[in-house]
């Protein structure tokens, strides 16, 4: 058996920062404690690559607690400690200095996520941390003394940093299983940052089609936020950033079988009234020209064609020049609605997690002296914009100190 003071499950961007948080304040504190981080993966840090389309949107200006879901006080507690302004400065130590985008996202200057995974794992490996790649948790057995893992590996605290199984190729993570194992009440998963997919109303004849539009959700009879970007059609349903930040209200009622309503607003910029006056010029002018070669600087044909079949109106025929008849139209223009029936992966990353019922404002688990948690295995999820990536690299720091502190306390008792 090896053992360790310290080992770290999970060799992502919060596990990263955990161990080299650790080794940085048990060095402050004039203490050499060994690190080991264990990663099933055969690098580190493989999530981190498909973050921001590869470009790693890790941070963002904007850092009000309104931008993140499920345990808010929990990671209030944990950003009062490790603020989240502080990201930029921290990853600049490890050398990646940081690109605003002019929305307020950060990147790497590189726009390149390869090197912020280099960085972390060059800054573990630096720091003193052992990391074994290749070598994923099977088992998680606590002990009086306190983990052994896989039968092999032990120390006397643990930090779970094992992510989830949101992206492409993590279906296997075993996170859950192990809060299980290991005793520790937690809310169920849910996929969070992912499409929305549509009741079999919802014509796919609009797969390909792109607008930048507003959306709301109904969940259980109750308005949501607006959201407004580029909206997606695909065949089943729409994606998209701003239904991405939707499905983080809708999947939490999903899950408990409630209703979910989606609205679009496919002219935000246009009323009702203004759209259907546009449409008698248009009716006025070209008398012969079919509808369907009509309005189609406003939406793309897929949609424009769409709202002609809502108003019962022939794409092979003129525009009429009923007035109700393009009052109707600018309606089915401007607004659509459907029932939402599921969500759509691959998710982003997740709800779902440990949350204040097991965790202290430590990250501790309150009956698992020693054994600490970060990252997605918290319930804490993060909107689009590098919120996410600043919760795992504040709470992986903010468990890392923690672990030293009960260490330390440990050996002084």
């Amino acid at each position: 058996m090896k053992t360790y003071d310290l080992i770290v499950v999970g060799g992502g961007a919060s596990g990263l920062c955990a161990a080299i948080e650790a080794k940085h304040r048990a060095r402050a504190e004039g203490k050499a404690l060994s690190v080991l981080v264990l990663e099933k993966e055969k690098y580190p840090a493989k999530k981190l690559l498909a973050t921001g389309n590869g470009k790693c949107n890790f941070a963002n200006r904007d850092i009000s607690i309104s931008h993140y879901y499920g345990e808010t006080q929990l990671a209030q507690a944990v950003f009062s400690r490790y603020p989240a302004s502080e990201v930029p400065g921290f990853l600049r130590g490890l050398g990646v200095p940081a690109y605003d985008d002019g929305s307020g996202r950060l990147y790497p200057v590189s726009r390149k996520a390869a090197g912020v995974a280099d960085a972390l794992t060059a800054g573990a490996k630096s720091a003193g941390a052992a990391i074994l790649c290749g070598c994923g948790a099977n088992t998680i057995d606590k002990t009086a003394e306190g983990y052994l893992v896989n039968g092999e590996f032990f120390a006397p605290a643990l930090i779970l940093a094992t992510g989830s199984r949101a992206g492409e190729g993590f279906s296997d993570c075993r996170t859950f299983s192990f809060l299980r194992q290991l005793e520790v009440p937690y809310s169920p998963e849910i996929p969070a940052l992912c499409g929305l997919l549509l009741a079999q109303e919802y014509p796919r004849s609009l797969k390909g089609a792109r607008q930048i539009g507003a959306l709301r959700l109904q969940c259980d009879g109750k308005d949501g936020a607006w959201q407004r970007g580029e909206i997606q059609f695909n065949e089943k349903g729409v994606s998209g950033i701003p239904v991405l930040q939707a499905s983080l209200e809708a999947g939490p009622f999903l899950h408990r079988g409630r209703k979910v309503v989606l609205t679009l607003d496919l002219l935000p910029d246009f009323s009702v009234r203004t759209l259907a006056e546009e449409a008698a010029r248009q009716a006025r002018r070209g008398e012969e020209i079919p509808a369907e070669r009509k309005m189609t600087a406003f939406l793309p044909k897929p949609l424009w064609l769409y709202a002609l079949k809502q108003s019962g109106l022939s794409p092979a025929k003129p525009l009429p020049g009923d007035g109700q008849a393009l009052r109707r139209l600018a309606q089915n223009m401007k607004w659509a609605s459907w029932l939402v029936t599921g969500l759509a992966g691959p998710a982003q990353t997740i709800r779902g997690g440990a949350g204040a019922a097991a965790l202290e404002e430590t990250l501790q688990a309150g009956s698992s002296p020693g054994l600490f948690l970060c990252g997605e295995t918290v319930d804490v999820t993060g909107a689009c914009g590098g919120y996410n990536l600043m919760w795992a690299f504040c709470s992986g720091r903010a468990a890392g100190a923690q672990a030293v502190k009960y260490l330390l306390e440990k050996k002084r008792n």
